[in-house]
Formats: structure tokens, C-alpha cells, sequence
């Protein structure tokens, strides 16, 4: 067998990486297969920095991943995964303790992921790297849901520079690093907004990504909901979905009330995931 390499990402191809993630997460049930258009939207979206990332490689081919981004003094594990020939080596182990180092030595001092639940190989590997669970997060599928289009409500695309400032205060949680603010800012030119505003401003918006059908955020301001905000929202999304399942990622599994929106729409549940952290 090859000698195992352990180098940056910034050392390997394009071409390289994606073909080493999708040979990662190979036999999962979150397997993933993005052509090259995909993966280059993924990693924008989610801020791929290729220095601060790390990949093993045996004769040239990237058989394990540990893609990292950062933002300010957080750093965020995009993905991970190692080719099934490989599993059960410590790879993943040897890849993270390297990239945590770096991590510390660029004095990036938070550390954060998501786990899909039931990958228990995954939640095992980061709660033995110090990460805590930090909530849980609900994820829905809305392809079933019915369109009716009554147009009760003055709901129209929207520029994300145009609502930024304000979506703060239709929300209750923070969205996960995928859907966050800065992620949206990385990826305007691939996302579609609607908005709803009355005399007091945004009263609610939707911001969906174009290239996969997910909702990355979804709020109404306190005092507009269960007045059919949110629901004209999601109606006005289906036009766009060019034949996508509607979904929405992520959502705080703590918030009763949204998951009360989720089941009046019809919507079904999907697998969920936990968000865990740790300080470096």
C-alpha cells in the first residue's frame, strides 16, 4: 500500500477535492454526488478556505477530506469523510488533529460543525475532539406541500443588500454557518428573496438557494405571524424551484412554534442534525 500524504487542500485540484468528498461520504445516507457546478457553489456558500483544510492522499488521489472554513476567530468543518477502502485507519483522526492545530495557530479560537444524526461514527470521532452539542436542528420536506397562490398578501422579490440590515428582527435563532448571513453575502448571485413589508419594515422574508431548492431562511417578524405571512412566502417560492423539492435546513428543533408552522403546511419531517462546538 501507498504511503498515506497529509497535505492542504490548497496543494490538490478542484477536480481533486470534489472527487475525494463524494468518495468521503460513499456509502452514507447523506451520500453526495455534486457535479462540478455544485461543489464550487457548496464550498462559496460555505467559505472554503483551502489553506486552512486538509486531505490524505495515496497515489495522488484524495481518499479523506477535512474541509474547513473560517470567519473571524471561528472556524467551521464544511465536511469530512474518508473513501470506505480507507475507514477504520485514523485517517479522519490524524486529518483533524492537523487541521485543529492550524486552526489554533492562526489563533482561531471557536470551532463548529454539523453531524447528521445517525452518523455515530462522525459524532464519536468530534465528542472525542472536545465538541458539545449545542442544540439540535429540524430539517423539512415541503415538495408535497400544495401551492394555491391566493395572493392575500403584497409578497415580491427582494435584493438580499435590500433586507439584510432588518432580518434580524424577524428572527428568533441564528441560522446555522451554511445559511448565515455571510453565507447568503458569498452566494447573492445564486439565491432568490421575497419580502413582505408594511409601515413598520420587514415583516417578513424567504431566501431561497436557487441551485438546490432549500430554504436557508425563513422568518416573520413577531408581531405579523399567524397572519398567513409565512405561508404566503412559501407559496411564492414555488414558481422559481424549477422542478426542485422544496426544503428547508436546518431550523432550531427547539422552536415549537416553527415546527407548528412546518406540520400546518403539510410538510415532512426529514433526518436532522446536531450543531456541536468547542473552544480551542
Amino acid at each position: 500500500m501507498a504511503e498515506l500524504q497529509i497535505v492542504r487542500a490548497s496543494e490538490v485540484s478542484e477536480a481533486q477535492l470534489r472527487l475525494g468528498m463524494i468518495a468521503g461520504f460513499s456509502g452514507y445516507a447523506a451520500a453526495m454526488q455534486p457535479d462540478e457546478q455544485a461543489f464550487a457553489f457548496m464550498m462559496g456558500q460555505r467559505g472554503l478556505k483551502k489553506e486552512m483544510s486538509w486531505v490524505a492522499l495515496s497515489e495522488d488521489r484524495v481518499i479523506a477530506v477535512w474541509l474547513v472554513s473560517v470567519d473571524g476567530g471561528t472556524g467551521y468543518l464544511i465536511a469530512s469523510g474518508t473513501d470506505p477502502d480507507f475507514r477504520g485507519q485514523g485517517i479522519a483522526r490524524r486529518l483533524a488533529e492537523t487541521a485543529l492545530r492550524c486552526l489554533r495557530d492562526g489563533r482561531v479560537r471557536r470551532f463548529q460543525t454539523e453531524v447528521m444524526d445517525g452518523n455515530e461514527a462522525a459524532f464519536a470521532l468530534y465528542r472525542s475532539l472536545g465538541m458539545e452539542v449545542e442544540r439540535e436542528l429540524a430539517c423539512f420536506d415541503l415538495s408535497g406541500v400544495a401551492a394555491s397562490f391566493r395572493g392575500q398578501l403584497a409578497v415580491g422579490p427582494v435584493s438580499w443588500r435590500s433586507i439584510m440590515d432588518e432580518t434580524p428582527a424577524c428572527r428568533d435563532w441564528s441560522p446555522t454557518w451554511q445559511n448565515n448571513d455571510a453565507a447568503m453575502e458569498r452566494v447573492e448571485d445564486g439565491i432568490y428573496c421575497l419580502g413582505v413589508r408594511d409601515a413598520d419594515g420587514l415583516a417578513g422574508y424567504a431566501v431561497l438557494l436557487r441551485a438546490t431548492g432549500a430554504i436557508a431562511q425563513i422568518a416573520v417578524r413577531p408581531d405579523r405571524r399567524r397572519a398567513g405571512v409565512g405561508r404566503a412566502m412559501i407559496e411564492g417560492l414555488f414558481p422559481v424551484l424549477d422542478g426542485k423539492p422544496l426544503r428547508v435546513l436546518n431550523a432550531d428543533a427547539s422552536d415549537a412554534g416553527f415546527a407548528a408552522f412546518m406540520t400546518a403546511l403539510g410538510a415532512e419531517p426529514m433526518v436532522g442534525q446536531r450543531e456541536l462546538a468547542c473552544r480551542l
